[in-house]
């Protein structure tokens, strides 16, 4: 440890070798030794060292998180949050859980989830700056997808006969989430997920698109996933 507060981090993944060749069951070194991999870019030897220190220790709610971390710094985003939500699961006062929680839904788009998300640290530390931060951009996503919105809706022939969480049938946010119908009812799961995000990306107040979101992850066994869309849905459409 005194290696790797030193930055001498070659030193400190050779000694933390040592001390798992001492104590292989030792959950802690397993996760400095990932965390020495991951301070240079070792990231298949970290993701490793991470899911040691998981299985010897369940409930290790920074190693859950830090798993899930590295996974959204590869692109990794469901498998992130699952790993994210599986800390938050352990430990419901962890921010720093939260604020990574919306980092990862800011990333995919889904702009009201990670709002909820970046609160919620924030109801647990006010001062978080980072959380704030992320809070202030995602509000400022959403309202300018909502002015886009109803420019869009205001250049609708007269006449035309709007959905509730949508405007007239040739927008954009609509024809993402009919090709997520039919990838849906072609069980064509990540095609599916994709395109009922993009017409989140582009409504964040489409409900029903957050409701086949959820049912997608249903089916894809992502249930903390499925289990927000879904509140999603009801909080915008009671």
């Amino acid at each position: 440890m005194n290696m790797l507060n030193e930055g001498k981090v070659d030193a400190a993944i050779y000694y933390f070798k040592l001390a798992i060749q001492a104590d292989p069951d030792y959950p802690y070194s397993h996760y400095n030794l990932g965390s020495a991999y991951l301070g240079e870019g070792r990231e298949g030897e970290a993701i490793k060292e991470f899911k040691d220190a998981i299985r010897l220790k369940p409930d290790y709610v920074k190693a859950h998180a830090t798993l899930g971390w590295v996974y959204y710094k590869q692109g990794a985003y469901d498998i992130a949050l699952n790993n994210l939500w599986e800390a938050i699961s352990i430990d419901p006062d962890y921010e720093e859980g939260y604020y990574r929680l919306g980092e990862v839904y800011l990333a995919k788009g889904l702009y009201s989830v990670a709002a909820r998300q970046y609160d919620e640290a924030l109801q647990i530390e006010p001062g978080y700056a980072e959380a704030q931060a992320g809070l202030d951009k995602v509000n400022t996503l959403i309202r300018e997808a909502r002015l886009a919105d109803a420019r869009e809706t205001m250049e609708e022939p007269a006449g035309s006969t709007l959905l509730p969480s949508a405007s007239a049938e040739g927008d954009q946010a609509r024809q993402h989430y009919k090709a997520g119908i039919s990838y849906l009812k072609a069980e064509n799961l990540d095609l599916a997920t994709r395109e009922f995000q993009e017409a989140i990306m582009l409504r964040p107040d489409y409900a029903e698109a957050y409701d086949r979101l959820g049912s997608a992850y249903v089916l894809m066994k992502q249930n903390y996933l499925a289990k927000e869309m879904f509140k999603e849905a009801v909080r915008l459409k009671p």
